[in-house]
């Protein structure tokens, strides 16, 4: 609530590893019988009915997914030698050695940054 309400972002976002049943190797959301992702809008204020959105599903976490803390770049994700590695609690942050202050990129020949005019 702090991030939308006070602009306040956390540490880290933990994900988890998607359900079995999904069968998606990503964890990506999919819609009711996988008929592609789920279609996002604008946020409501009351909870959205799977009646009226039939395209989404409410998925459950298993209990034993493996999890991992996402940090902001340039930090990753390590594991602190001593935890379940399954566990998003058992990683700490750590910084890149190097942070360029520019990377090349396939197809940064194409990009061309948009010119306002008057």
């Amino acid at each position: 609530m702090n991030w939308v309400e006070k602009g306040q972002a956390p540490d880290a976002v933990t994900t988890w590893q998607a359900s079995p049943q999904q069968h998606n190797s990503f964890g990506q959301p999919v819609g009711a019988g996988g008929k592609g992702p789920v279609k996002t809008g604008p946020v409501q204020a009351e909870k959205p009915s799977l009646k009226e959105h039939p395209d989404m599903k409410l998925e459950t976490i298993p209990a034993n997914a493996a999890s991992r803390p996402v940090y902001p770049y340039p930090q990753y994700a390590v594991w602190n030698g001593k935890g379940d590695v399954k566990q998003a609690a058992s990683y700490v942050p750590k910084t890149l050695p190097v942070v360029n202050a520019h990377y090349d990129w396939a197809g940064s020949g194409f990009y061309q940054p948009y010119q306002f005019s008057n």
